[in-house]
């Protein structure tokens, strides 16, 4: 996955005078990409993501008592006409198996945050539509998660800087997108 921890820069081995070890040069040729720009780049996005969802998912059990997942199904359900989307939308939309996606709405549905029902366009489909509850609790987590993801985000960074990092991804995610 590359280097998720360091913070260690391109480079940073050789300028600190590291000597290749043995299993170096011998029969590791690869060793050498540790280094790599896309290795080091890529272990940077994970790390800084992984430091901002530690905070959120706590500002979220904080505000409102919901599990990270919990949240991001509600708030893609918002997004959605009615607050209701089939099932295998909201799936794909957050990259989760079929099966996979159908145990998380189990639960939210045994906590009273969505509910379930064929859908009137296709009765092969269903649909989950957001509760009450469910809108009750997303709002009281958005009070919340907006100014502090501002802060965590986006407060830190430039105006320019912002307007490359929203052009960057969404080339990255235009590119990779099914």
């Amino acid at each position: 996955m590359g280097d998720t921890g360091s913070g260690r820069e391109h480079g940073d081995r050789e300028r600190q005078g590291h000597e290749p070890q043995g299993h170096e040069r011998q029969g590791h040729e690869h060793l050498d990409l540790v280094d790599d720009e896309a290795v080091v780049l890529w272990g940077r996005m994970l790390r800084v993501t992984n430091l901002i969802r530690g905070k959120v998912r706590a500002d979220l059990d904080e505000a409102a008592g919901l599990p990270g997942e919990h949240f991001e199904v509600l708030l893609r359900l918002a997004r959605h006409p009615g607050s209701s989307a089939r099932m295998t939308v909201l799936a794909d939309e957050m990259s989760f198996s079929s099966g996979g996606f159908t145990r998380l709405v189990d639960r939210m549905e045994n906590d009273g945050l969505v509910a379930r029902a064929p859908d009137p366009a296709d009765r092969r489909a269903v649909r989950t539509t957001m509760t009450a509850k469910g809108a009750d609790l997303l709002d009281r987590a958005l009070a919340v998660h907006a100014p502090r993801l501002n802060a965590y985000y986006l407060d830190p960074l430039t105006a320019p800087e912002r307007k490359a990092l929203a052009k960057i991804l969404a080339r990255l995610d235009t590119l990779h997108s099914p």
